[in-house]
């Protein structure tokens, strides 16, 4: 079973995207990239945005993958000094 939380309190890939807007203080609010429920239904990446898929692959290794893996060791690495970042949409300050 997944629960998709909205908030990305508990989320790997939506806790690293862009909060919606208008925002309120407190927990800030996701929109689910289209696909990402059908992804996590059969464990194949059916992301539709190009970029965030390619970052959920290297995301999925780091949270899923084997604890020893040398692929997954050099994946956190590159995800830890913001090499994927660029596959990510543009987060900007909210406005005040």
């Amino acid at each position: 079973m997944h629960i998709i939380d909205h908030l990305a309190l508990g989320d790997p890939l939506l806790s690293r995207l862009p909060s919606m807007r208008p925002w309120r203080p407190g927990h800030f609010r996701r929109a689910v990239p289209p696909g990402y429920r059908e992804t996590l239904d059969s464990g194949t990446n059916h992301i539709t945005d190009p970029a965030i898929a390619a970052y959920y692959e290297r995301l999925s290794l780091v949270v899923r993958g084997p604890i020893w893996d040398r692929r997954r060791l050099m994946t956190i690495v590159r995800m830890n000094l913001g090499a994927y970042d660029h596959w990510l949409p543009a987060v900007s300050s909210p406005s005040p």
